[in-house]
């Protein structure tokens, strides 16, 4: 946890110590948050390599002190073309174990979508940035370069992948434990990645066209020719990111960011907000009167995901309207995210999701990069794989938040987890707003989730409170302790004084540090 601390450059919260520490660095050295939220977001590609890559994608919500917010999307994109036949294909499934239960995911060469992030890192950059891109790469050289001891969470994570990171022989030298053999690495080893390091080495000094148009995507594109994949070289070279609007919702006094469409995430939270409403919980944080409201919203924000809502729960909502309008057509992915938020000394904020799906399990010989496995989401086509709509982004959970209050403070944050994204997003920025919690608090009060009629309730909420939506709702499942199924949310806030607070999410291993 970083606690207030008045006149410091800047606060940063992630998923892990080393990305956290890689944007505290660049804050200390003057960059700004932008150069800070970059600079862990690729070091995050090297730490967090399960949940982060080079080649996947992301967004990032920016809010310039003095300037417009803008939304980054760098997220995957489907290739340009469709697919005549499925036949000769590499794409098959895999089961990840996650202890109680078991998941399928697909891998293969036709399972890699467009990557992003490499692209959106420079186009942000070229926008907000304050430094040289050598100096923003730097601190991910140099944890590829001398290794990383792979921590408790990233142990437990590879454990649940290792099917997809064991697939084949390249992924399997990178990434595997030399202590134990056929196995990843462990708790405790050196995961030291020389090959990354130089790709890294190579975009800072080169640009993004080193990525997008030279050999890496020629090895990726006669891979994909040899081996059964879908990309094409066009699909690199056109490549853009996408600059949007932000949906802005008001919620109290603060008005509030969110990723827009296509994407499913921030249109959701703001249509939860809307239903949850702007009055005082009288009982406080957990009462029946916050569950009740807290569930309704859920309910509320699931059935206009499943495009069925009642005309009256519309009602013109320009939101939900322009969510449909945009999704209409397009797939969708939920997957393994992590979340990065900053806010420096002068109030600019970027918050960062980014995702690799779970990789694909093929590495692009010689550059340590793992390509991700976005065209493997069962959900992305009810009626089979590979119908999706050419050369459009995937419509993601992912929802990077920016707030601002009437009294000059700023809020930051985001979360991974799939679709326990939304719930996990509003309900911090909840507490905040509404319970005036610190950002210790926000993050690690329990947290509650609805979804396909069943209702997840973490050890401390009460669930014979939670009594509204009982139509809607088939079980209710109580949790025994809290549990990364929730999200990981990491939050940063700035007070009207410049006092940060920041908290990353116990459930997910988060860290904050605010610079002096």
């Amino acid at each position: 946890m970083a606690k207030f601390s008045r006149g410091a450059k800047g606060c940063i919260a992630a998923g892990h110590s080393a990305t956290a520490t890689a944007g505290a660095d660049v804050l200390a050295e003057g960059g700004n948050a932008v150069d800070a939220a970059m600079a862990a977001a690729l070091t995050s590609c090297v730490v967090e390599p399960v949940l982060a890559s080079l080649g996947g994608g992301g967004f990032v919500t920016v809010a310039p002190i003095d300037g417009p917010v803008t939304v980054y999307d760098f997220f995957t994109q489907t290739p340009c073309h469709r697919i005549q036949s499925s036949a000769g294909l590499d794409f098959y499934p895999v089961l990840a174990d996650f202890g109680t239960t078991t998941q399928e995911f697909h891998i293969g060469m036709a399972s890699i979508a467009v990557p992003g992030l490499v692209q959106g890192v420079f186009d942000v950059l070229a926008d907000h940035g304050s430094l040289r891109p050598s100096d923003v790469f730097a601190p991910a050289i140099e944890k590829a370069t001398n290794g990383i001891k792979v921590n408790e969470f990233q142990a437990r994570l590879f454990d649940v992948v290792s099917p997809i990171f064991m697939a084949e022989a390249e992924s399997r030298q990178v990434y595997g434990s030399g202590a134990t053999p056929n196995h990843l690495c462990q708790l405790g080893d050196t995961m030291r990645l020389p090959d990354l390091a130089a790709t890294l080495s190579m975009l800072a000094n080169d640009g993004p066209d080193s990525f997008y148009k030279g050999a890496l995507a020629e090895q990726v594109v006669q891979d994909c020719k040899n081996r059964g994949g879908l990309l094409t070289i066009d699909d690199f070279r056109t490549y853009q990111t996408e600059r949007r609007s932000p949906t802005v919702v008001s919620h109290r006094d603060a008005t509030v960011f969110l990723n827009p469409p296509p994407s499913a995430g921030g249109a959701l939270i703001g249509f939860a907000l809307k239903i949850y409403g702007d009055d005082l919980c009288p009982d406080g944080w957990g009462s029946e009167d916050h569950l009740s409201r807290l569930i309704q919203a859920m309910i509320a924000a699931h059935v206009v995901r499943q495009h069925d809502a009642p005309a009256e729960a519309l009602n013109d909502d320009q939101l939900v309207q322009d969510y449909r309008a945009m999704a209409k057509g397009r797939a969708s992915c939920d997957r393994g995210t992590t979340q990065i938020s900053v806010i420096d000394a002068d109030g600019n904020a970027a918050s960062v999701t980014l995702s690799n799906g779970e990789g694909c399990g093929y590495i692009v010989p010689g550059t340590g990069v793992m390509m991700n496995n976005m065209l493997g989401e069962e959900d992305l086509n009810p009626n089979g794989f590979h119908k999706w709509h050419p050369g459009s982004r995937i419509i993601s959970m992912m929802a990077p938040t920016i707030a601002r209050r009437a009294d000059g403070s700023v809020i930051c944050l985001g979360s991974g987890g799939s679709n326990r994204i939304r719930s996990a997003v509003l309900q911090v920025l909840l507490n905040v707003l509404d319970f005036d919690k610190s950002a210790e608090q926000a993050v690690s009060l329990d947290r509650l989730h609805f979804e396909n009629a069943v209702l997840d309730v973490e050890p401390g909420l009460d669930p014979t409170r939670c009594i509204a939506g009982a139509g809607h709702i088939s079980e209710r499942r109580h949790w025994p302790e809290k549990n990364l199924y929730f999200g990981g949310a990491h939050l940063v806030t700035r007070n009207g004084d410049g006092d940060f607070d920041g908290a990353g999410d116990p459930r997910r291993g988060g860290v904050a540090i605010t610079v002096p």
